[in-house]
């Protein structure tokens, strides 16, 4: 996993959910709920995924495969919503310890 990558695109991501809140708020609407706005962060995702994938193809790199996009998708969010990269640990019920130095 290139976590230089997800950083980057979790800040893309996190850009367009900050202006939508904005948008929001200046709309006179009421703040996502934790779902909706978890929901709203999944379709974002999906777009800044699309537009990295037509942008390597554009530059004649190799875009993500659909199992790399996957899991870019969920590393992206759980660097927005959960715990990072301990997420996929703390998800794995054979896991019960994880220690970290």
């Amino acid at each position: 996993m290139d976590h230089t990558l997800v950083k980057r695109l979790r800040g893309e991501v996190g850009a367009r959910l900050a202006e939508q809140r904005r948008l929001d708020a200046s709309g006179g609407l009421p703040p996502m709920s934790g779902e909706d706005e978890r929901q709203f962060a999944r379709a974002l995702i999906a777009q800044v995924l699309e537009d990295h994938a037509r942008n390597e193809i554009t530059a004649g790199r190799v875009p993500p495969n659909a199992q790399e996009e996957e899991e870019l998708a969920a590393a992206i969010h759980a660097a927005l919503f959960g715990v990072g990269r301990l997420q996929p640990l703390l998800d794995d019920p054979q896991v019960e310890n994880i220690d970290i130095n």
